[in-house]
């Protein structure tokens, strides 16, 4: 990759040390498990506060140099192999150790200072995912909780189901991943399931994360649920942020980026002040069309970790905002933590 010469990657590190020296930065978009396959039977290490395990394969704290040498790889993208053995094993071992004490560790590396969870609910109401992450995170500050509404949950259920959330385990904002949880936002059912949500997360002052794109490796019609072109069926206006994860641009390729996801995502954010976009989980081109075509306030910065290191993130953004020729101190700070600040987010 042209673009991950050591000394760009150098010059970006200490534009990320500067900024963390004078503003608190934020990660809004991490998931505290994997969220394809739901992997249970986490352990706690008994001497490693807050590093949970699935088994016994020792965990290695990640290196700046370790970081800075994956870089130089080839980028890596989930297989198209959905249910797939291999599948299986690739987002497993991704997710083989989670906690604070992971994302602690790559937080540092990046200097992230504070991160938002997104779990994933999907077919059950159970709470049990939600009561495993406020377990493991409820003490550590760098750290706040979104929920996620199950389908089992009515329409006109939505707004006790999340009050139950923010008196249970502090939620600060609502994730909706249409994909995986069978919203197709195409169809009416759809179209009404999220605006019921969007409203109950307004009354309850819930900024609202949306996925957005094409998930390849789901099966049938479901991967194209969420794709941008959608978004337009929705009333997104709300006194609370909403924000387009991924861009509108996850598992799109870069010529759909231009000819679709760019027209529309201009289209939404001019007509809606309260829309704003994630960049996390894209890759460097990707990034690029974005900051080249969206102003720079209406940016916000997440990784999707664990499936993205934060610090592979930094670099990438900061990359494509060198490229953009924008003043990368200024646009960075905006998107790593003054856009964030702005919107209403009630971090801890």
């Amino acid at each position: 990759m042209v673009w991950a010469s050591e000394e760009r990657i150098e010059k970006y590190v200490e534009v990320t040390r500067e900024i963390h020296n004078s503003c608190t930065t934020y990660d809004v978009h991490i998931h505290p498990f994997e969220i394809f396959f739901n992997p249970q039977g986490y352990k706690q290490d008994p001497d490693l506060k807050g590093l949970f395990s699935l088994g016994n394969i020792k965990y290695s704290k990640p290196t700046l140099k370790s970081l800075k040498n994956s870089l130089s790889k080839q980028e890596r993208n989930l297989p198209n192999m959905h249910g797939s053995r291999f599948l299986q094993f690739f987002l497993r071992r991704t997710y083989f150790h989670t906690g604070p004490f992971v994302f602690r560790a790559l937080f540092d590396l990046a200097r992230i200072d504070k991160g938002l969870l997104l779990p994933v609910a999907r077919g059950s109401s159970s709470l049990e995912q939600m009561d495993l992450v406020f377990q493991m995170y409820s003490d550590d500050k760098r750290f706040c909780l979104a929920g996620s509404v199950p389908n089992s949950i009515r329409n006109k259920d939505i707004k006790s189901f999340l009050k139950t959330l923010i008196d249970k385990y502090t939620i600060v904002a609502v994730k909706a991943h249409p994909n995986l949880t069978g919203i197709d936002l195409k169809e009416l059912a759809g179209k009404e399931r999220i605006e019921w949500i969007l409203d109950a997360c307004s009354s309850l002052n819930l900024p609202l994360i949306m996925h957005a794109g094409r998930s390849n490796h789901l099966p049938g019609e479901a991967g194209r649920f969420a794709e941008i072109e959608n978004f337009k069926n929705i009333n997104l206006r709300a006194s609370i942020p909403i924000i387009i994860a991924h861009g509108g641009a996850y598992g799109m390729s870069s010529n759909e980026i231009r000819e679709k996801v760019i027209p529309v995502l201009r289209e939404l954010l001019e007509t809606n002040e309260n829309l704003c976009i994630d960049i996390s989980g894209l890759q460097y081109e990707a990034i690029c069309q974005l900051v080249g075509n969206i102003e720079i306030e209406r940016i916000l910065f997440g990784s999707d970790g664990l499936y993205h290191d934060p610090f592979v993130m930094e670099m990438r953004l900061l990359a494509a905002l060198d490229d953009a020729n924008l003043n990368i101190e200024e646009s960075y700070t905006k998107i790593v933590s003054k856009n964030i600040e702005r919107r209403s987010f009630r971090w801890k």
